[in-house]
């Protein structure tokens, strides 16, 4: 049976991370927000967002982007940030 990696932490260090996982999910959708200051596409905003976030080339890390860059950019609609339209059978999405 393999051995347990994580690590205990006390209950500071827990809000700690919290409080650290937060902003860098605060920090990507700015960043989002300031790409999309031009139009992209779905692909293009996941591209890029990968490539930002360090990303491996792969298939379960592509996956991965999908569903972070479609919740951030649903956040995104939601609040007034974005805006998308349809051209050429992409959507397309930017800052207002």
């Amino acid at each position: 049976m393999p051995e347990p990696r994580g690590v205990a932490v006390d209950r500071d260090e827990v809000f700690e991370h919290i409080a650290y996982h937060r902003d860098q999910m605060d920090l990507m959708s700015e960043r989002l927000h300031e790409m999309i200051a031009e139009p992209l596409t779905t692909e293009q905003a996941i591209a890029a967002m990968s490539l930002l976030a360090g990303l491996s080339d792969n298939s379960a890390q592509y996956w991965l982007a999908v569903t972070t860059v479609k919740g951030y950019r649903s956040d995104l609609l939601r609040q007034g940030r974005a805006e998308f339209f349809v051209r050429e059978h992409a959507c397309w999405w930017h800052a207002p």
